[in-house]
């Protein structure tokens, strides 16, 4: 199993990625991460070209074996969770096409496996994220913390996949 993982944070105007890492000794390390802005809100699928050639870009340079997604949550605007369902498909897409495993996590449970309670506010996941991660950073955007969050929920319950497997 790669042990790296590239994390999105799918967003209509600003999306966020960050790429782990785990060695030997189950300590998580952070390889890159960043915002990919929606430079053309006049037409909705030049950002989406803009996401795919980005993930093709990471996926070139840091060889994740794995890309964790979080899912998109429609509350109150359905024509916003429409988009961002487009942009989890274009990512998702981009995976399988690269050979790569491809998981997708709703919020809570992302803010679960990074904070302990699947309610938590955006604030605590990035405070936590930056503890598991040892990062000294502020990050510019909450999009970036989302990201590597979503990162390190999957490198958990992949984790947990592979202790079942060996009767561990």
């Amino acid at each position: 199993m790669n042990p790296i993982v590239l994390g999105f944070d799918p967003g209509i105007k600003v999306s966020g990625y960050g790429i782990i890492t785990k060695d030997n000794n189950s300590k998580l390390t952070t390889i890159d991460y960043g915002i990919i802005e929606n430079t053309y809100p006049e037409s909705y699928p030049l950002y989406l070209e803009k996401i795919y050639d980005k993930v093709v870009q990471l996926i070139k340079k840091f060889k994740p074996g794995s890309i964790a997604v979080e899912e998109p949550f429609i509350s109150r605007n359905p024509n916003a969770g429409l988009k961002i369902g487009q942009i989890v498909g274009v990512v998702g897409l981009v995976g399988i096409k690269k050979g790569l495993r491809v998981f997708g996590y709703s919020v809570l449970a992302v803010k679960q496996a990074v904070t302990g309670y699947g309610r938590a506010e955006k604030q605590q996941v990035q405070d936590m994220v930056k503890r598991m991660l040892s990062l000294n950073v502020e990050f510019k955007r909450v999009d970036i913390s989302d990201a590597l969050g979503v990162a390190i929920c999957c490198m958990n319950s992949m984790d947990w996949d592979n202790k079942i497997k060996n009767n561990i």
